[in-house]
């Protein structure tokens, strides 16, 4: 998960209104192909997604990292539209809003986000004073009820975090000691904390940043935008002493499980009884989703290597 950004520099450039109209491990996995399965192909990118009338989840957003940044929203069932404006986008897992983080800094050097409304088209621009050269955002997380996100801060290292209200269209930069210098951060399942995560630990912080409780050798969070489970109550890491993917318990930091499955990156859970992963297929990757033995039920995504090697695509799954 990169959290460096590509910026274009320029002036402030503000946008009102956007209408989107939306109310076995080793080898390949056979897709599944029915009368009922519409396979898109991505523009920007060689991904091809199979997506079924009833899926719980599907692509709504995604990025790619190269000389400059190329942020890409779903703004139809079969349309997805390069936002050049932003440098990412990201759908809430809800599929109610997207937040893009501005490609240009304003007048005052500082960041800009817009919150888009997906239902209603509606934008609400968000200048961000508080983060401003030499600061800069970099990568951010939706909380898991869609109405706030967070953003970490960095200027040759992390500094920070900052909070963005999706609804009051406030924003809150807490600064944190050098003990965070290499922290991601995202929101608890209840949006109570943020959780700041590293190689090493994970750290329950309260909004102002005091840290309330602390989890060490778990192994690292795996994609923490969504390495919680749609109850909350368990979460995933990479496992710290063995290969694979290790469940815990979200109260209590026990062992909930392991999941003995050769992921290289994860999308999230599909439900509470399986996870959406990415695997090697040869020179190509998929995305999967597997259940908690490790056992694959449907492909998602044929992911050609330049899309991973060349772009880094960073593919979000949420609520459609």
């Amino acid at each position: 998960m990169p959290f460096m950004i590509y910026r274009r520099m320029a002036g402030l450039v503000t946008f009102t209104a956007l209408v989107v109209g939306l109310g076995a491990a080793g080898g390949p996995a056979t897709a599944e192909v029915s009368a009922r399965t519409r396979n898109l192909r991505l523009p920007g990118v060689a991904v091809t997604v199979h997506e079924k009338s009833g899926d719980r989840l599907v692509v709504t957003s995604y990025w790619l990292a190269g000389r400059t940044a190329m942020a890409y929203l779903r703004t139809s069932s079969s349309t997805f539209t390069e936002m050049a404006e932003y440098w990412r986008v990201a759908v809430s897992p809800d599929g109610r809003r997207a937040l893009g983080a501005g490609s240009y800094l304003d007048d005052n050097g500082c960041e800009t986000f817009d919150v888009i409304d997906r239902r209603s088209g509606t934008v609400l621009h968000l200048s961000v004073p508080s983060v401003c050269k030499p600061l800069n955002g970099g990568y951010f997380a939706w909380s898991p009820d869609g109405t706030k996100a967070v953003q970490l801060v960095f200027k040759k290292k992390r500094t920070g975090f900052l909070t963005i209200d999706a609804l009051k269209g406030t924003t809150r930069y807490v600064p944190l000691p050098n003990s965070y210098e290499d922290s991601y951060f995202t929101w608890t399942p209840d949006g109570v904390h943020v959780l700041a995560y590293d190689d090493a630990r994970l750290r329950f912080l309260r909004p102002d940043g005091k840290n309330v409780k602390t989890y060490s050798g778990l192994g690292v969070l795996a994609e923490g935008a969504h390495a919680f489970s749609p109850s909350g109550t368990r979460f995933v890491t990479y496992c710290p002493s063995s290969s694979g993917m290790c469940l815990w318990h979200t109260r209590t930091g026990k062992s909930a499980g392991r999941v003995g499955f050769p992921a290289d990156d994860m999308y999230g859970w599909w439900d509470e009884k399986h996870l959406v992963v990415r695997k090697e297929t040869g020179k190509n990757f998929q995305a999967v989703v597997i259940d908690l033995s490790g056992k694959v039920t449907r492909v998602l995504a044929d992911i050609a290597a330049s899309a991973v090697k060349k772009y880094s695509v960073d593919l979000d799954f949420t609520h459609r």
